[in-house]
């Protein structure tokens, strides 16, 4: 036997019945409370990333249809066509901010235009949306 475990079991015989069950309650009771804080922080830690795949998901659809835009600015698509339409209405309020950064492009039937400005968009929104996501790490954590 090591010396450790022959100290331990002289304390052990030292001790009455109940100090000893004490103790084991003691212990059994802290053992429980870390497996508690550690599922709280788990479950914190699940919210968090399930909030931050809504983000980059939004902003993964709002990139769908700014790419979707581009093209057809990019192919020429005719802007009174009902699918061109939608799609323009739909995104103008985000690609609003960019219109006129660098000039502003119109999109006309059969001209095609290479639109600076929805590149431009594209990469500010993926850029918000990872700080976004960095912010909510830094302040949830």
């Amino acid at each position: 036997m090591h010396d450790d475990e022959r100290q331990e079991q002289e304390i052990q015989r030292e001790l009455d019945p109940q100090s000893l069950a004490e103790i084991q309650k003691r212990e059994e009771m802290l053992r429980l409370q870390e497996e508690e804080r550690r599922i709280a922080d788990t479950q914190k830690f699940l919210v968090l990333e399930k909030m931050i795949r809504g983000v980059y998901f939004l902003v993964g659809a709002l990139q769908v249809l700014l790419i979707l835009r581009f093209s057809l600015c990019l192919l020429g698509a005719n802007p009174d066509n009902q699918v061109a339409l939608v799609l323009y209405k739909l995104s103008s309020p985000f690609y609003a901010p960019f219109s006129n950064l660098f000039g502003n492009p119109e999109c006309a039937a059969g001209r095609p235009v290479f639109d600076v400005n929805l590149i431009v968009a594209l990469v500010v929104y993926a850029v918000l949306a990872w700080l976004f996501a960095k912010l909510l790490r830094v302040f949830w954590s």
